[in-house]
């Protein structure tokens, strides 16, 4: 299941304005929440194993709803089996993301393919937008007139500039965890996600 979050992202809505406000630790709080309700409401889903997975900001948000369902999960009858969680290309921590962004790119080389990555972005808009894809989507019409890579026009608080102690916490309570990236490997990457690994309890 594909789900774009917070309110207002890729085809996403809110039914209220103060729908739109929203923090990462309140969207992981309401992803949990809809993510419980909507396992309940569908048990035939409930044994089977839960992994949550996202790229780019959303891989900072995933950390913090597996911790949120790990702790939450303590208080009720019906506990989803979450199993483990991906993050790829993830925002993990403001200060270290940010500030080997210029020094690796510097490093490397690599500025000049800035451009061309930006270019693969012009045609996100276009695949996104085709009614063709929307109905393969199953977006509901008239919600969403535009689909957009990034909306700015959100209101949106980062409260929680770092998810480092949250991949910690799940990585101490046995958590299958993957953590990739692919073209963007900055430094702190390398250094604060070692224990990131995947844990496999039985052969693949």
């Amino acid at each position: 299941m594909d789900k774009d979050s917070p309110a207002g992202t890729g085809f996403s809505y809110a039914t209220t304005p103060q729908g739109y406000i929203n923090s990462d630790s309140k969207t992981a709080k309401y992803d949990y929440s809809f993510l419980r309700k909507w396992l309940l409401n569908h048990p035939e889903f409930l044994k089977n194993r839960l992994y949550i997975a996202g790229e780019s900001y959303g891989g900072k948000l995933v950390p913090m709803v597996a911790l949120e369902i790990a702790e939450e999960d303590k208080n009720v009858n019906e506990e989803l089996k979450h199993a483990g969680y991906i993050v790829g290309n993830s925002f993990t921590d403001v200060q270290k993301d940010i500030n080997e962004r210029v020094p690796y790119a510097h490093r490397m080389a690599l500025i000049s393919d800035e451009l061309f990555e930006n270019y693969n972005y012009v045609t996100s808009y276009v695949w996104a937008n085709d009614e063709t894809v929307q109905e393969a989507l199953h977006i509901r019409k008239g919600k969403v007139t535009e689909w957009k890579r990034c909306n700015k026009s959100l209101s949106y608080e980062q409260d929680v500039p770092s998810v480092l102690k949250h991949h910690q916490l799940l990585n101490e309570k046995d958590f299958q965890a993957l953590a990739y990236r692919y073209t963007m490997k900055y430094k702190n990457n390398q250094a604060e996600l070692t224990f990131a690994t995947v844990k496999a309890r039985e052969k693949f």
